[in-house]
């Protein structure tokens, strides 16, 4: 880039009105009277003087401004041509990427009343859980405002996970990640992901010996209510608040797809958890009907909506998403805002490791 400039000052020096002066030597009034002289219009010297002692405004000669007009031209393609024009510059990012909301339209009744009918509902068409495969398996895709890619966080796109786990009652068992479909808010936001590299997670494909798949629920999951409470406040202490039990649920859909009679009872501990309510009913992510539940905590230490997204017919799980309610703290969010999400796209139970037929 300096060699370049040096270039362009050798070829018009001897059209630089200042080159006869160094200006890293030059005093105060030496640069004063330099720059007079740019400025100075020349007499023209076809003007009449008119000997009277008028002072008329002389008109710089055609021939001369063309000269002017032409160096200036050649600096211009000079400059173009060895320096370049400036690059374009990446659109600012002005807030992280977050997913769309879901449209929520209202349900009639309370929570407590929708899901003990559901319950209900789940009870008198039990359907007889799969015995004798080996696996447990879950697929499912899923997003975190945390979420990182080499170690830096990518704030332009959101970029969601595949996620697939085969796991045995002795802890052995497969997990693979891919990555989910990148998703841009604007046009603006998809051109600086491309232009730091288009960076998506590395998929993996680990394997894992016996005990190397921890879990916090058994495969047989108590049916009753009570034991199924106790099961579950185990590993989520009722003593950080309602939102713990979502939470709870959501864990042990990470784990396994419980059977009929297990999900009705859930959705009896749900019905009983203090401050839950109904927020509607939406399409969740996957494209699918659902019913989703909510309650508002500042548990992880902003006010926060802990949603389940629930199947209305069978009562499975279908998503969990958690939104900024009033507040981002420090995050450069707007208000409200998803800052993460999990949709469960399949559960089974196989009986080796690859995904059951869809």
């Amino acid at each position: 880039m300096i060699g370049d400039v040096r270039k362009v000052r050798r070829i018009l020096a001897g059209h630089d009105p200042a080159g006869d002066i160094d200006a890293t030597r030059a005093t105060r009034m030496e640069r004063t009277a330099v720059l007079a002289r740019i400025l100075a219009t020349a007499a023209d010297p076809n003007a009449d003087g008119g000997g009277d002692g008028d002072v008329r405004p002389s008109r710089r000669p055609r021939a001369r401004w063309l000269v002017a007009v032409g160096i200036t031209a050649t600096l211009v393609a000079i400059m173009v041509t060895q320096v370049g024009l400036p690059r374009h510059a990446a659109p600012s990012v002005a807030q992280a990427a977050t997913p769309p909301p879901l449209a929520y339209q209202a349900v009639a009744g309370s929570a407590r009343e929708v899901l003990l009918a559901l319950a209900g509902r789940i009870r008198a068409t039990e359907d007889p859980a799969r015995s004798g495969a080996r696996y447990r398996y879950v697929r499912t895709q899923s997003w975190s405002l945390s979420t990182r890619v080499d170690g830096i966080q990518v704030r332009s796109v959101v970029l969601p996970e595949i996620r697939e786990v085969w796991r045995a009652p002795d802890g052995s068992g497969s997990l693979r990640t891919v990555p989910g479909e990148p998703w841009f808010p604007t046009e603006d936001r998809e051109l600086v992901w491309e232009q730091e590299g288009r960076p998506l997670a590395d998929p993996a494909d680990e394997t894992f010996p016996a005990g190397g798949l921890g879990s916090l629920y058994p495969v047989d999951l108590p049916a009753a209510t009570s034991a199924l409470a106790d099961l579950l406040t185990a590993g989520h202490p009722v003593e950080n608040g309602p939102a713990e039990t979502l939470v709870a649920v959501t864990d042990l859909y990470l784990e396994q797809v419980p059977p009929a009679s297990v999900r009705a009872a859930l959705l009896d501990i749900l019905a009983a958890t203090a401050d839950l309510y109904v927020q509607g009913s939406t399409v969740d992510r996957a494209g699918r009907p659902a019913l989703a539940v909510a309650v508002d905590s500042a548990m992880s230490g902003l006010p926060t909506r802990y949603a389940l997204l629930l199947d209305p017919v069978d009562g499975r799980l279908l998503g969990q998403e958690q939104t900024l309610t009033t507040t981002a703290g420090a995050l450069d969010v707007p208000i409200p805002s998803v800052i993460s999400y999990t949709a469960f796209l399949d559960a089974a139970r196989t009986d080796g490791i690859q995904p059951p037929p869809r």
